[in-house]
C-alpha cells in the first residue's frame, strides 16, 4: 500500500476555524467537498447561484453575504496532523505530527492555468519534484490549492 496522505480536518459546516478536530486520509476531504450542500455553498460563492435573501443588485449586501458563507466550508490544516487541544494555531500544532507537506495558494486567478500546467509537469518530471504532487483543488473563487509533499532537504 502507497503513502495515504493525511490532514487535520473540521469537516463541520459552519465549524469554529479555530479547531480542527480530527486527523483524516484525504480521500475523507474528497468525499466532503463532494457533497450537493457543499457544491450549493460554493457556487453561491462564485456567483453561479443566486443567495436567497440577497438582493442580487446589492454589491455590499452580496460581500457580506459570500463572506458568511465562507464561514460554512469546511477547515483544513495539511501541514500538521494534531494540534493540542483541537486548537488550530502554530503554537498548538504538535511538531511529531509534522507532515512534510504544504499548500501551495495561487490567489491571483490570471495564473491558475500556468500554476496547474507546471504542477503537472514538475510532478511528472525527472527532478527532486517527481510524485510529490498530492492534490489539486479549485477553491471556492475559483482559485487554486495545490498540496505537494516536500522533497528531502527542503523543510
Amino acid at each position: 500500500m502507497g503513502t495515504v496522505q493525511v490532514m487535520a480536518l473540521n469537516p463541520a459546516r459552519k465549524g469554529n476555524m479555530g479547531r480542527l478536530n480530527s486527523s483524516q486520509p484525504l480521500y475523507v476531504y474528497d468525499t466532503l467537498i463532494a457533497q450537493p450542500w457543499l457544491k450549493g455553498v460554493i457556487a453561491q460563492i462564485r456567483g453561479e447561484k443566486e443567495i436567497p435573501g440577497v438582493d442580487a443588485g446589492d454589491e455590499k449586501a452580496v460581500k457580506k453575504a459570500r463572506e458568511g458563507l465562507k464561514r460554512q466550508l469546511p477547515i483544513r490544516a495539511i501541514h500538521y496532523s494534531k494540534f493540542r487541544n483541537n486548537h488550530r494555531s502554530s503554537e498548538d500544532a504538535v511538531p511529531e505530527s509534522f507532515l512534510f507537506q504544504t499548500t501551495i495558494d495561487v490567489d491571483d486567478v490570471e495564473y491558475v492555468d500556468a500554476a496547474l500546467e507546471k504542477a503537472r509537469e514538475l510532478n511528472c518530471s525527472n527532478t527532486i519534484w517527481k510524485g510529490k504532487l498530492l492534490h489539486l483543488e479549485y477553491s471556492a473563487r475559483k482559485k487554486l490549492h495545490i498540496d505537494i509533499r516536500m522533497p528531502m532537504g527542503m523543510t
